[in-house]
C-alpha cells in the first residue's frame, strides 16, 4: 500500500488507537511528585523498578521504545501510585502531607 494513501491512513489511524501510551521515567517521576509526593525521585523509580522486577515483558509494565530508551505503561504509573500511598512516610514529607 503506498505511502499517503487513504488505505495507509487508515491502517495508521487503525494503530494508533490501539498502542498505549507511554512514559519516560522522567515523566513518571514528574507526574508522582506532582501528585503529592515530593520525596519520590528518580532513584526512588529506579529502585522500584528493580525491586518489582517491572522490566520483566511478562508483567506488561513498558517496553523498550526506541533504540535502548524505555518507555512505561499506565499500568506501571499505576503501581508506582498504590507503591506511594502503600509507605507514605518513604515517599512524601510531613509538610506536603499536611499541603494533602
Amino acid at each position: 500500500m503506498p505511502p499517503g494513501s487513504d488505505i495507509a491512513e487508515k491502517f495508521n489511524l487503525a494503530l494508533k488507537e490501539v498502542e498505549k501510551r507511554k512514559y519516560l521515567p522522567s515523566e513518571i517521576v514528574a507526574i508522582i511528585k506532582a501528585e503529592g509526593w515530593d520525596r519520590f525521585t528518580m532513584d526512588s523509580h529506579t529502585q522500584l523498578w528493580k525491586r518489582l522486577d517491572a522490566r520483566n515483558p511478562g508483567k506488561g509494565y513498558g517496553a523498550v521504545a526506541v533504540g535502548k530508551v524505555w518507555s512505561w505503561y499506565e499500568t506501571w504509573l499505576t503501581r508506582v501510585r498504590e507503591e506511594c500511598q502503600q509507605h507514605p512516610d518513604r515517599y512524601r514529607t510531613a509538610i506536603a502531607e499536611a499541603a494533602q
